[in-house]
């Protein structure tokens, strides 16, 4: 290795797993036994009393398991790791929790097979698509009454488009091309549990990235959020690439690693920049201090490679967002997300304070109800949402127990972890402060935050990995197989239905998408029973700004053979519009009543 470049890249670190403290370990114990016990009162909604109590029940077996063994005490040697090179048993590792993170998913749709998307925000990511696979970045609003085709999320403004950034649409448009959407969601997720199997690998050995490439796959949120035609999968894929590519240049350095990590954190900010930004921001200082140390001791090569590697994708990556700005809105400063929460909804305004300040900006086109739905953010308001969402990641990912254990004594073995390991942590502290100041809590409790989930999975891993290796140096041979059943238990509350004692989260996440699936759908049947005479324009009539259904629903371009557009009463002059669109029969649909009636052409 020449000499600059032995300086410039930092050596494996040797310690990769560290022991744990009998005092750590209890104290982590006893807190999960407080946390079961809380569970057992009945204080966290989302988590059944019985499923608590078990829960309790096991975790006082742990002391059974610490004493009934042989206590002939040896010294606790950190395990060392040495070059890992690929093997067929990584492929067979990738091959087996892509297979099972893939299959679940799939697993998932099944009961919801034939119906629609469930989010209006998925319908305007499929607008989105469709615009980009007619090579287009947004279409004129229609020539004439274009309000009819106002959209939720979709800016109609002399330009009609997805509010939200092209990424996502980006990654769906190949799969909405053969007739797949949802395809590309799973694939993401199978990808990224098998990139979990490789950071975990990268960081330490192979146990590690099995257990945390099990522990993603097999989780009930990953595989949900699958199924929703939304930005999370895209980001998520993405943001582990830029990780394991970003951990690939600290060991060995490399422009081509960089520049991989770079398209990895280019692609995220396409889909989702604040969460982008959030997971990455560790990561950056890193760099920023590597480079800082270079320039200090005018070692450079490395530096060069670093700072060209990940600017580039950046650089190309803010180019194409701005080109999207202007064509959108006019002005490359200027978001269609921004100028859509602008018009629309204003209370929904990022920072604290966001209805007061809302409120001074309120215009004609607020969406009422939808705007009304914001609550105002407060400090403790804010402090509330984050363990709302810490609550709701750990029931969707590795329950709530496991998490906490996770948590305390991730924070124990911070200053003994090597670097990469403290970037994954800080990581997850990073994306939560970074969404400290919104208002909503997300989809599920969590998904402002959901990228924080293969992080989890993988700090578990590390911990147990050092909990397993002090306990065999201890000669503890019992508490192994007690913490594989405290694992069974919590993968046991996701999935298996315990008649009236508690229903699989697994299961109740899919009931939850399943209602405004099962309502597109029944509306979609009543015009394909109902729109005899095509094409059509179908008014509907009733609530246009609800917080979960809306019907107008249109494909890009305005040319579908039956559009749908609003009709807002006292204000749609359903004459004008028949003259307008002289070609469409005319519709109007009641809402309240279910019912669709055939428009006459007005007299002359």
């Amino acid at each position: 290795m020449p000499l600059v470049l032995s300086r410039m890249v930092s050596p494996p670190a040797p310690n990769v797993v560290q022991p744990v403290g009998w005092g750590w370990q209890l104290f982590a114990w006893s807190v999960a036994v407080a946390l079961s016990w809380w569970g057992f009162q009945g204080t966290f909604a989302e988590w059944p009393t019985d499923l608590a109590l078990a829960t309790l029940g096991w975790l006082l077996l742990g002391p059974v398991a610490w004493f009934l063994v042989r206590q002939r005490r040896t010294a606790v040697a950190a395990v060392t790791v040495g070059p890992l090179h690929f093997t067929p048993q990584d492929f067979v590792a990738s091959l087996v929790i892509g297979g099972l993170a893939f299959a679940l998913s799939v697993a998932t749709a099944l009961p919801q097979w034939s119906l629609p998307p469930a989010y209006h925000d998925e319908y305007s990511y499929l607008f989105q698509a469709e615009t980009l696979l007619a090579g287009r970045l947004s279409w004129p609003s229609a020539a004439s009454h274009p309000e009819l085709f106002d959209q939720m999320h979709v800016l109609n403004e002399g330009r009609m488009a997805c509010r939200y950034y092209p990424g996502t649409g980006l990654w769906i448009a190949p799969w909405l091309a053969i007739g797949l959407p949802y395809f590309g969601h799973w694939v993401a997720g199978a990808l990224s549990a098998v990139l979990v199997y490789w950071i975990g690998r990268e960081l330490s050995d192979r146990w590690v990235g099995t257990v945390a490439g099990i522990m993603f796959a097999a989780a009930p949120g990953p595989a949900l959020f699958s199924n929703l035609l939304l930005a999370h999968h895209p980001t998520m894929l993405a943001l582990l690439v830029f990780t394991l590519w970003f951990l690939r240049g600290m060991k060995h350095g490399g422009a081509g690693n960089w520049l991989i990590a770079g398209c990895g954190l280019a692609m995220a900010m396409l889909c989702r920049p604040m969460t982008a930004a959030g997971f990455a921001l560790p990561f950056g200082v890193w760099a920023l201090g590597r480079c800082g140390r270079a320039i200090h001791s005018r070692h450079l090569g490395d530096c060069r490679k670093l700072i060209v590697g990940l600017g580039l994708p950046l650089m190309i990556g803010w180019g194409a967002m701005l080109l999207y700005n202007h064509d959108i809105t006019g002005n490359v400063l200027r978001s269609p997300y921004q100028v859509y929460t602008d018009l629309y909804t204003p209370r929904h305004v990022f920072g604290l304070n966001n209805v007061v300040r809302g409120e001074q900006h309120l215009g004609p086109k607020v969406l009422q109800s939808y705007d009304t739905w914001a609550e105002n953010l407060t400090p403790s308001k804010a402090w509330e949402n984050v363990l709302n969402r810490l609550i709701s990641t750990a029931m969707f990912t590795v329950d709530m127990p496991l998490l906490l254990v996770t948590l305390i004594l991730s924070v124990v073995l911070w200053s003994r972890m090597p670097t990469g390991w403290k970037l994954v942590s800080a990581a997850i502290v990073s994306l939560h402060a970074f969404h400290w100041p919104y208002w909503y809590v997300g989809i599920f409790g969590w998904h402002y935050v959901f990228e924080s989930a293969p992080l989890w999975c993988l700090l578990l891993a590390y911990v147990g990995r050092c909990l397993q290796q002090t306990w065999t140096a201890q000669q503890r041979d019992l508490l192994p197989i007690w913490s594989a059943g405290f694992l069974a238990i919590a993968w046991i509350g996701m999935y298996v239905d315990a008649g009236d004692a508690w229903t699989s989260r697994w299961k109740k996440g899919i009931s939850v998408m399943a209602y405004p699936r099962q309502q597109y759908a029944a509306f979609q049947e009543v015009l394909r029973r109902e729109v005899t005479e095509r094409p059509a324009l179908v008014l509907i009539d009733g609530p246009h700004d609800g917080q979960q259904l809306d019907f107008v629903i249109n494909h890009a371009g305005l040319t579908a053979p039956v559009l749908l557009g609003r009709f807002r009463e006292g204000q749609t002059a359903v004459a004008a519009i028949a003259i307008a669109y002289p070609d469409r029969k005319l519709y109007r649909y009641h809402i309240d009543q279910k019912r669709i009636e055939r428009l006459p052409f007005p007299e002359k």
